[in-house]
């Protein structure tokens, strides 16, 4: 097992990606207490024997700042391991400037895929985020990770991937979660890509239940799912029994 530390932005109402300074000085002001608190993160994380870290999550207006690239020196003097910064999907992907600086090309994915029902739509939906994500990563020469992806327990989820429980209430649909799921590492292992992340997990082992509307796995039929595929893994590996 490996350890990825993922620190996010949370802003009440609000969105990560939302993020951007009117002036200079607010950009400044913004990435010293940046650097500052991802620092900390840095220090920890290495101390405590993670193997990557993210530097940013979805911070999709503040990537093409070139004082990213002062925040990776610092991260680098900091932490030991593997470096990247999560893209939100393939257009933040193709933007980002300082790819060359990381370790890994990282991207959330949350494409509309079409009906509940229309698989080939899903699939055709996937490969064509997972392609354009590719670019990204063929620029530079480095792997491509999905540093996100997930879906709702929810009807209709399909047709906005991304939404919360908070968005929309709707009836649960375990069983296209984890459908959704299935077909995302279908095609994540067609496209070679190097991790999937799954959106996701909570510390709490009562959390998700058949009852449960977001986007946790626990307890659900996606979790079976993830579980086989974590064996398949396992078991497939050279050497194994």
């Amino acid at each position: 097992m490996r350890t990825i530390v993922k620190p996010h932005v949370w802003i009440a109402g609000h969105w990560a990606g939302e993020v951007a300074m009117r002036d200079p000085a607010d950009w400044r002001r913004w990435f010293a207490a940046y650097s500052a608190h991802l620092g900390e993160l840095a220090t920890l994380a290495g101390g405590e024997g993670a193997d990557v870290l993210m530097i940013g999550t979805e911070l999709a207006q503040t990537s093409h700042h070139p004082a990213w690239l002062d925040v990776i020196v610092r991260a680098r003097s900091l932490f030991p391991g593997t470096l990247s910064y999560t893209a939100h999907g393939p257009d933040e992907a193709g933007r980002v400037p300082f790819w060359a600086a990381l370790d890994a090309v990282s991207v959330s994915l949350y494409p509309v895929l079409g009906e509940g029902g229309d698989r080939p739509a899903w699939h055709h939906a996937m490969a064509a985020a997972l392609q354009r994500s590719q670019v990204a990563a063929h620029k530079v020469q480095k792997p491509l990770w999905i540093a996100e992806f997930g879906l709702r327990s929810a009807r209709g989820a399909t047709l906005r991937p991304w939404e919360s429980a908070e968005e929309r209430v709707a009836a649960p649909d375990g069983p296209l979660q984890a459908a959704v799921i299935e077909a995302w590492l279908e095609e994540a292992r067609r496209a070679g890509v190097g991790a999937e992340l799954v959106w996701r997990w909570f510390t709490d082992p009562a959390a998700g239940g058949s009852g449960d509307t977001d986007f946790t796995v626990q307890n659900k039929p996606a979790e079976a799912v993830l579980r086989r595929c974590w064996l398949r893994a396992l078991f497939d590996r050279p050497g194994s029994p």
